[in-house]
């Protein structure tokens, strides 16, 4: 399993290999046979059937026909007769990549980089109908929508909010509400589509959203060669037993961190970066930044006991490496002397330890903390999508487009999603994206299904993650609590009223 990137390419070689020895040639007992004379008209024999009869001789160079293989971009059954009735799509997007293109109708391949969408306006039209982009800037988004929706004329039949801007947009019924306009039997509301319903607030769905398994959170790496060179058991059978919680994390921080004669650091236990480091040990510990009633969850025990154990790894005992910048740290296994580290999966091709031979890397959730009782390893940022905005034309129809966009544009991978008819279901993605792109990563097959289990269903979302202003509170006090600058409790208190008021102005109509 350790570094498939690489096996796949020997083998690719090995395969070369055997093909260039088999036209080559051999008997088995060191003869080489005769090669043909390309000039000579090849000797066709008259073959006979099971009955002794001459059967139709074939031509040599007569190509086979291929097998009727449909295009993955095939439309599935509930698309085949769906017809837009020509109207043009209009999405109300704060992200600059997207553009209005014309379709090219020699790429067939909607993950082209430059292609996507105009391969996408190519399917649309398929249905008689099209699409088109409206941009503006991601300060500038909210504003221009809901001055719009309170106009009577949306801006966009769809548009994409920021995070922190779905919540007031909801509160304020700037954008529907799925249950108002789909009907209860749609795709939607069952587990193996296309499309899920997301942004769930005051017992109501806000947005649409991809269902595609996460493979975005971050996670906890370690050197598996320095951990099994210091005669400790592996994470990994630990966490499958029952036992890693945040004691056998700390005995192996003590255990790896190492220093030389002189006091200076040989190798670190941990390295990750402070506001990411702090809301992971914060969410293995059932605690919140933002709770589900938008209120702090700052000064709640299990977050300042997770606050109180990350200034004993980074201050107390120093078994983690000083803060550096959020690039260095979030890379900062690449040299091979830190035992444990917090990262993301697409990090790992920065990193020189994962292009080395002589070293395993696995991975592993986050331990659990001494007030956990859900089993959650981790907090994670809000999953979105898109959100119909109130005044739109048939909303219906604008959901139907959506859920057609993203089965043209569902991930393909072998072979979960080669069915033109779409029946992939949310399991058949997880495991081919798990085989397909996490498992590359570890030594093992373990490593990666616990990460990945983990980040589908072992997490809690949290607003804290993606509303920056308080991301910059939190992030702040890690480093203070790195620093010895004061206790989980004291600067807590300190930033209690920045914290209160920034939930009241973004999320007020809902406390």
């Amino acid at each position: 399993m350790k570094h498939r990137i690489k096996a796949i390419f020997v083998i690719m070689l090995l395969v070369l290999a055997l093909v260039i020895v088999a036209a080559c040639g051999g008997n088995g007992e060191g003869d080489v046979e005769d090669t043909p004379d390309p000039t000579e008209e090849p000797t066709v024999v008259d073959p006979v059937d099971e009955n002794g009869e001459e059967e139709e001789p074939q031509d040599p160079y007569e190509e086979e026909e291929p097998e009727d293989v449909p295009h993955v971009l095939d439309v599935a059954p509930e698309f085949q007769d769906l017809d837009f009735g020509g109207r043009e799509f209009v999405i109300f997007t704060w992200m600059d990549g997207e553009a209005t293109a014309d379709p090219d109708p020699t790429i067939e391949d909607p993950y082209d980089d430059s292609e996507v969408w105009p391969n996408l306006q190519r399917i649309l039209e398929n249905h008689n109908g099209s699409i088109r982009y409206e941009i503006t800037s991601h300060e500038e988004i909210f504003a221009a929508v809901m001055a719009s929706v309170m106009a009577g004329d949306p801006l966009g039949d769809m548009i994409n909010l920021g995070h922190a801007d779905i919540v007031p947009a909801a509160a304020n019924e700037i954008v529907l509400r799925l249950e108002d306009f789909i009907p209860a039997d749609a795709n939607i509301w069952r587990d193996d589509t296309w499309v899920n319903p997301a942004v769930f607030l005051n017992g109501y769905h806000h947005s649409i959203a991809r269902n595609t398994p996460n493979n975005g959170d971050l996670h906890l790496g370690f050197n598996r060669t320095l951990i099994q060179a210091a005669g400790l058991e592996d994470p990994g059978d630990l966490y499958e037993r029952g036992a890693w919680d945040w004691d056998a994390f700390l005995e192996m921080l003590r255990a790896t961190t190492m220093l030389g004669p002189d006091g200076a650091p040989l190798q670190w236990g941990l390295v990750g970066p402070a506001d990411t480091s702090l809301h992971m040990l914060i969410g293995s510990n059932d605690g919140r930044l933002i709770n589900d009633d938008f209120t702090s969850g700052f000064n709640s025990t299990n977050t300042i006991r997770a606050m109180e154990f990350f200034q004993q790894i980074w201050h107390t005992e120093n078994l983690a490496r000083p803060f550096e910048g959020w690039w260095e740290d979030i890379t900062g296994a690449s040299a091979g002397d830190v035992a444990f580290w917090v990262t993301y999966y697409w990090a790992y091709f920065s990193m020189d330890i994962f292009w080395s031979e002589d070293v395993e890397i696995g991975a592993v959730p986050f331990p659990l903390g001494p007030n956990n009782t859900s089993g959650n390893h981790a907090l994670g940022g809000m999953i979105t999508g898109i959100l119909i905005p109130r005044g739109v034309e048939d909303p219906y129809m604008v959901y139907r487009m959506y859920e057609q966009m993203q089965f043209d544009f569902r991930l393909y991978s072998e072979p979960a999603y080669e069915s033109p008819s779409g029946e992939a279901n949310f399991d058949d993605y997880f495991s081919a994206s798990l085989n397909g792109w996490v498992q590359t990563f570890f030594s093992t097959e373990g490593d990666g299904l616990r990460v990945f289990n983990a980040m589908n269903n072992r997490r809690v979302e949290d607003l804290a993650v993606n509303l920056g202003d308080i991301r910059e509170i939190y992030g702040e006090i890690a480093n203070q609590l790195a620093d010895g600058e004061g206790t989980p409790a004291s600067l807590v208190e300190a930033n209690a009223p920045l914290v209160d008021s920034i939930l009241e102005e973004w999320f007020g109509d809902f406390r």
